[in-house]
């Protein structure tokens, strides 16, 4: 387990499983951890980059209370603002700030928190904030691929505030970028420039974030859990005002 610490003022490059914390957890639990610096996956990798601002690859782990406030740019697959990749992983209570970027055409699945959300994978009660930049297919605001699989992946409570600058192409979105054979529940994304409909989350305008019924009304947690940040007006974690 690793816990409580904080990572700052980092620039780390690498050509696979690239993270601030870990280039790779496996079965492992991560809580109360953040991360501020820069991310780079520097070269192509047949298995893709896999560059999280936390984590590169995160296997059968659970990130719990963590966070990020930094810039992730990838040439190859799999780049998110907390962790590039994940299988059989669960992160719950986390977040992600900060741009993530793909600058070639193999950099796919980009997301603001998390590049390829891998069967058996969950997000809930999370968010992201930073701008996602592609050139190339599957991008979204929180989760650049939700993958298929037994059990397939899952996204609840959660949103994604930053904007998807990338093709569209038809998997590229406010929230996720590619859906397979997975769910989402209760989870929102103010970019509706993709116009992707509700299969892929509830858009919303920036005055509903910053309503707080907009949450309660889907059953968010705003006693334990989440709260309406004084700084900006849209929900935070409890943990981060701690």
């Amino acid at each position: 387990m690793v816990s409580n610490l904080q990572l700052e003022a980092f620039s780390v490059s690498g050509r696979n499983r690239v993270g601030a914390l870990a280039g790779q957890a496996q079965d492992a639990v991560i809580q109360g951890v953040t991360a501020s610096g820069h991310m780079q996956g520097a070269s192509l990798n047949i298995a893709g980059s896999n560059v999280g601002g936390l984590v590169g690859y995160a296997l059968n782990s659970d990130i719990i209370d963590s966070g990020t406030n930094t810039s992730v740019s990838a040439v190859d697959h799999n780049s998110g603002g907390l962790v590039g990749r994940t299988l059989g992983t669960r992160i719950r209570t986390s977040r992600a700030q900060g741009p993530v970027t793909g600058t070639g055409a193999q950099a796919i699945n980009i997301g603001g928190l998390v590049g390829f959300l891998g069967a058996g994978s969950t997000v809930e009660n999370s968010y992201s904030t930073g701008a996602v930049n592609g050139i190339s297919t599957r991008n979204g605001g929180l989760i650049g691929v939700m993958a298929s699989g037994n059990p397939a992946s899952a996204v609840e409570n959660s949103y994604a505030a930053g904007d998807v600058n990338a093709p569209d192409t038809g998997s590229s979105g406010g929230l996720v970028g590619t859906l397979n054979d997975s769910s989402i529940l209760h989870s929102f994304y103010t970019d509706d420039t993709f116009g992707e409909g509700p299969a892929k989350g509830e858009a919303i305008t920036p005055s509903q974030l910053e309503d707080i019924s907009t949450f309660t009304d889907k059953g968010w947690d705003f006693t334990g859990t989440w709260t309406m940040s004084a700084e900006n007006g849209r929900p935070a974690l409890q943990w981060e005002t701690l």
